[in-house]
């Protein structure tokens, strides 16, 4: 199952300390990422990395890109709940986030 989420969510599942996927291209994610987070941009990847997770929480630049990525995951097997950030990691808010952020 696919659901978008805003960053108040996001913000209370690291706190759990969740599996977060970027998607982003690599410098983006070097430039800055969540602490925890992976880095992969192929849907046969996370299928890979998440096979014995229950969840995953997907983000990208813009919010877009999570969600069709989602939908490829999904397809190729995955049977857990994936979380898509639905504002994208250019609108998150760095002083909130600041305590999760490389």
């Amino acid at each position: 199952m696919i659901r978008k989420i805003d960053e108040s969510t996001l913000f209370d599942a690291l706190k759990r300390g969740v599996c977060v996927v970027d998607i982003r291209v690599k410098n983006s994610f070097k430039a800055a990422h969540l602490k925890e987070s992976v880095n992969l941009q192929a849907a046969e990847e996370i299928v890979k990395f998440a096979k014995e997770k229950s969840e995953i929480y997907l983000v990208c630049f813009a919010g877009t890109r999570s969600v069709e990525m989602a939908q490829k995951v999904e397809k190729l097997g995955f049977c857990g709940e994936i979380f898509c950030l639905d504002c994208g990691f250019m609108r998150l808010d760095t002083e909130k986030f600041a305590e999760f952020l490389a």
